[in-house]
């Protein structure tokens, strides 16, 4: 069993249908057919007796409060000098806020409650869904899970067919960007942010938390805002490490991850600080192992090889949640799993919140009533010449608000589909009902903030991450995405962002003292050298695979081999030159392989031979 998984079902009308009399053997056995299961698996401990039970309520789940302090305080539950559970937590906030208590909780959690005298089940998830909660239901009754395997495999149940809808997202948007939506038809996910309550037969969902809603300016005085920032940054690290257990940390050489690593060294729990890199040496190497010194945090250069590629590609199984396929997290896992570590804190999301460098930032500032502090900020970047910062700032300020009124400023990549494999009639279906782009203000720092939320990026990559993770025993943490943190950064105006040409000015002030000013000033990007790498790697990893594959689908999909298999060979023979064009049909050939792949991992096949519909 791997950690923290559960599974809950919930018999239609009066709690006494009858049940299958056992699930597949990947799975937990019921062990009653006449009343609620629930089933969690903590660590080695596997079985009901895992559910904790008070006042008549049960709760599984799977949840870390980063609040502990506030809530114990709020609820007086500390007894003999004792400190709760975060389950028992739970339980005191539900019967303290009844089916409004997720609005109290700060953390990552995804957690069932079953109040047997209400007879009511209720799903919570956390505020960006970083922890998944997936369900299903029939006319037997209402299943739900952290795994979309448990769902899908349902012994005396159909097994589904793949969704059309989110085929074609998948191929359309390079991602399943759904709040709701899983490969396959009846099983669906909460979203985040979401409570739901299911009695006697009624649905309800009430949204507790978006970072659409408004907030008010921050009252702290502008003055105090990075030390502000840095207490709650240390805050956010400190709590996801309180269990003391020695972690490892994401060290890509960026701001972020410097910075989480930097507070994690300082606790003396940093055991590993990773970092995918191309195969032999050169300068993204050299850079991150000099930071990995200056922190003084114990480095491991993680290489990608070509036949680990080619071995994902043959087993992956996207349907299971993970839809991100970032390859090289998967050498990670298994380093960490190598080294008995279970924990991996990332700055990842930082970009788009607390460290925000964004140009429609420095558009906000200029427009919204402060034109000599943009212009200072822009003339003030010396790394630029007098020529240069005049073209920006004529082209920040004039330039991207034509552009948007015009219509033409759009944050996702149009036109960009990957449906070049599929039949003709599913790719003129899917285009039809492609969703429009988003459109993003070049002016608004709000806009271009929830940008990623908005598409479903954040949300997705979030989700991705811990299915992967959880699958191989890590837990993904991500201290500069907590709730606190980004509540405050929301409420901030632009000119904290951008000052006499410093970008991420109030992230680059609160790391002041934690970071050294060498790594602290300058932004090391790798990523350019690291794609043009994976390129080759993919490109090589799917000519083996073309090779190598003589079957017929298990299942149905809309993608033809033929037009694959030329694809692939089209792509051997363009060389390795970075273009748009060879990203897109990397892309296509990529992703049309993994859809091809669903339910053929390590998981049982489709059975029924089902698909999409054209």
């Amino acid at each position: 069993m791997n950690l923290n998984d559960f599974f809950c079902f919930l018999p239609a009308s009066s709690l006494s249908s009858p049940l299958p009399a056992a699930l597949s053997s990947n799975q937990p056995e019921f062990i009653s057919a006449e009343a609620p299961f629930f089933h969690q698996s903590i660590g080695d401990i596997a079985g009901p007796s895992a559910a904790e039970l008070a006042h008549g309520v049960v709760l599984v789940g799977t949840l870390r409060l980063d609040n502990r302090a506030a809530l114990t305080a709020q609820l007086a539950i500390e007894v003999g000098g004792t400190q709760p559970s975060d389950e028992a937590l739970v339980l005191a906030a539900y019967r303290r806020w009844g089916r409004d208590f997720p609005a109290q909780l700060h953390g990552d959690f995804a957690v069932v409650l079953w109040d047997g005298p209400r007879k009511q089940l209720l799903l919570a998830r956390d505020h960006l869904g970083v922890k998944p909660l997936y369900w299903r239901r029939s006319e037997i009754g209402f299943w739900c899970s952290n795994r979309i395997d448990w769902l899908r495999d349902l012994s005396g149940q159909p097994t589904p067919s793949l969704l059309d809808r989110s085929v074609a997202t998948y191929l359309t948007e390079g991602e399943l960007y759904s709040s709701r939506e899983t490969f396959y038809v009846g099983i669906e996910k909460l979203p985040a942010g979401t409570t739901a309550a299911l009695q006697a037969g009624d649905w309800q969902e009430q949204q507790y938390w978006s970072l659409e809603s408004a907030l008010p300016p921050v009252s702290v005085p502008a003055t105090q805002w990075p030390e502000q920032l840095s207490q709650l940054i240390t805050e956010a690290v400190n709590d996801r490490t309180r269990d003391g257990v020695r972690c490892a940390t994401h060290l890509s050489g960026g701001l972020d991850s410097s910075l989480i690593t930097a507070l994690v060294a300082r606790k003396g729990q940093l055991a590993l600080a990773c970092n995918w890199q191309c195969s032999g040496e050169g300068p993204a190497e050299e850079a991150a192992a000099s930071l990995a010194r200056q922190l003084g945090a114990p480095y491991l250069p993680l290489p990608f090889s070509d036949t680990e590629l080619l071995s994902l590609l043959q087993g992956f199984d996207i349907g299971l949640g993970d839809t991100s396929t970032l390859w090289y997290e998967h050498t990670l896992r298994r380093r960490l799993g190598d080294a008995g570590l279970s924990v991996l804190l990332s700055g990842w999301g930082g970009d788009q919140f607390a460290s925000y460098g964004g140009n429609a930032g420095l558009v906000s500032l200029f427009w919204s009533g402060h034109p000599l502090a943009a212009l200072r900020h822009v003339f003030g970047m010396t790394e630029l010449s007098l020529w240069r910062r005049g073209r920006r700032a004529a082209g920040l300020f004039l330039r991207s608000p034509l552009r948007a009124l015009l219509g033409k400023q759009r944050s996702s990549m149009a036109g960009m589909d990957v449906l070049d494999c599929c039949h003709p009639d599913f790719q003129a279906w899917a285009r039809a009902r492609r969703r429009p782009p988003v459109i993003v203000r070049p002016w608004s720092m709000r806009d271009e903030m929830l940008r990623d939320v908005r598409q479903g990026h954040l949300q997705n990559r979030l989700e991705s991450w811990t299915v992967a993770g959880s699958a191989a025993g890590v837990d993904y943490r991500f201290p500069l995405l907590d709730r606190r943190i980004l509540d405050f950064v929301r409420s901030l105006p632009p000119s904290a962002f951008f000052h006499r040409g410093e970008n991420r000015h109030v992230f680059r002030q609160a790391a002041r003292g934690i970071l050294p000013d060498a790594i602290r000033r300058p932004d090391f990007k790798l990523e350019v050298e690291r794609v043009a790498h994976l390129l080759d790697q993919e490109t090589r990893a799917l000519v083996t695979w073309a090779r190598q594959d003589g079957g017929a689908n298990i299942h149905d999909t809309p993608v033809q081999r033929e037009a694959l298999h030329g694809l692939i060979r089209n792509l051997e023979d363009e060389g390795s030159a970075v273009t748009l064009q060879r990203i897109r049909s990397l892309r296509a050939a990529m992703q049309s392989v993994l859809l091809l792949g669903i339910g053929q991992g390590s998981l049982v096949p489709l059975g029924d031979g089902r698909g999409v519909s054209g």
